[in-house]
Parts: C-alpha cells; sequence; structure tokens
C-alpha cells in the first residue's frame, strides 16, 4: 500500500468547497472519482484544509492511500486527464506512510483580495470582492495587528462550527494596497470555519466607520458572548500557502516537482 501526496491547485467558482457533501459537487469528491476510475479503488483523498463554497487553491495538499501499480511520479498527469480543466494536480510523489495532509503540523496562508476601483475587470470577478468606496487603511492594518497572536477566535466563525476549541495561533496578519486593490494575508496553525472571511468582513465595517476599532479587542477577548454578523463574499480567498514542519523525504526520487 503506497501513500501519494498531491499538491493541487483549483479555481473553486463552481464548487461548493473542498469537503464531499452529500448533494453538491466538491473539489475533494471529484478527485476520489477520478482515482477510482484510474485504479478501480474506493480511496479517501484527504486535504490539508476544508476550503468553503467558491474559495480558491494555489497550494493545496492531500494524501490518499493506494495499491495501484501506476508509478506515483505519474499519478499527476492520469488524474488530469480526468479532471476538470479548473482543478489541476501539480505534483505528486510517494511519501511516509503515516504523513496526513491535515494532521502533519503546518502553517497556512489565506489571502484576501478587495478591488475598490469604480469599475472592476470581467477578468477579476471570480477572483476579488468589489467593494467600491473608500476604506481607511490606517484602520484596518491597526484591526488587523490585533489579530496576531493566540486567541479565542468564537466570535468569528459560524454558527455551526462543530470544533470544540476556537483557540488558534496567528502569526502573520496585515493589509497591503496595490493600486485599487487591497490584499489582506493571514498566516496561522488553523483556521475555523469562515474565519478568514469574517475577519475580513469585520474589518470592512471598521475600515469603513461602521464599526469602532476597540470592537475587534472586545470580540478577540470573546467578552461580547455574540457572533460577528457580517461574513465577506467566498470569491476573494484564496488558500495561498502551506508550510509544513517536515516535509518527509519522497520515497520515489524522481517524483515531478514542476
Amino acid at each position: 500500500m503506497k501513500t501519494i501526496r498531491l499538491n493541487i491547485q483549483y479555481e473553486g467558482s463552481r464548487y461548493h468547497g473542498w469537503q464531499r457533501q452529500p448533494n453538491d459537487m466538491t473539489i475533494q469528491q471529484l478527485i476520489e472519482e477520478a482515482i477510482t476510475q484510474l485504479s478501480g479503488e474506493s480511496t479517501t483523498v484527504s486535504g490539508a484544509g476544508r476550503t468553503d463554497a467558491g474559495v480558491h487553491a494555489l497550494n493545496q495538499w492531500a494524501n490518499f492511500k493506494t495499491e495501484s501499480r501506476i508509478p506515483p511520479k505519474n499519478w499527476y498527469m492520469a488524474l488530469n486527464s480526468i479532471l476538470p480543466k479548473d482543478i489541476r494536480i501539480m505534483s505528486s510523489e510517494e511519501c511516509e506512510s503515516a504523513w496526513h495532509a491535515r494532521f502533519v503540523p503546518h502553517q497556512k496562508t489565506y489571502r484576501y483580495s478587495i478591488e475598490t476601483a469604480r469599475v472592476a475587470s470581467p477578468f477579476q470577478q471570480a477572483y476579488v470582492w468589489h467593494r467600491h468606496g473608500d476604506l481607511q487603511f490606517a484602520s484596518l492594518q491597526a484591526a488587523a495587528d490585533m489579530v496576531v497572536g493566540e486567541h479565542d477566535f468564537s466570535a468569528f466563525c459560524a454558527a455551526h462550527s462543530e470544533v470544540k476549541s476556537k483557540v488558534r495561533r496567528v502569526a502573520v496578519s496585515e493589509w497591503q494596497q496595490e493600486e485599487t486593490r487591497l490584499i489582506y494575508t493571514i498566516t496561522g496553525n488553523g483556521f475555523l470555519y469562515h474565519m478568514v472571511r469574517m475577519l475580513v468582513g469585520f474589518m470592512v465595517e471598521i475600515g469603513s466607520g461602521k464599526r469602532e476599532i476597540n470592537q475587534m479587542q472586545i470580540y478577540l477577548a470573546n467578552a461580547c458572548q455574540s457572533k460577528t454578523t457580517f461574513t465577506a463574499p467566498p470569491q476573494g480567498l484564496c488558500l495561498y500557502e502551506i508550510v509544513y514542519e517536515e516535509m518527509p523525504a519522497l520515497l520515489d526520487i524522481d517524483a515531478n516537482i514542476d
């Protein structure tokens, strides 16, 4: 039995997120079905992150187990021949059997993009939240600075989140401005369901003057005993990078890394 590690990119507009759903098309479902079509095996593809519906990924990692004789370095080509073109396997490789994309310690980086121009290009619409209007950059960054560190993010997750502990550690939380584009980058050891989008929505309310900046501190301290009320739309969010503390040596030294 081999453990195969995949690096994946996807344009998430058409999909109901990563995780398999009973009645909706998802990234995990399509990859699992492609593996079954190639090998005749029923297997589970475990992803590092469970992105929401409409969210994109530039650097998703996943793993699955197989007894197939397909060479590990050829899985990416075989899967890409079946998968739709908005899902691409960028590399495939055999790794140690105990390696698991979700449970091996790692940090994720998400980026969220807001286009503030009066008119947004139609070629941008699937990748940005088009929000015309002034946002005070200094207020956005001041709010983002408060997010760094370890906090209980109970106020910044969907109501039906099943995770018991809402404590997460954030290493990077910052805004950048590139002409009319505002880009929020956040890096942490884990994220709750809708957490990044709710943080962005809350900061935008601060940046537009609808909230006082001290409210960010109150919500992060979980002192209000309520959740934020606004979630930024999904298309502006991208799983940008995943960095593992240890990446085990490849068992197939010729694995594709292009």
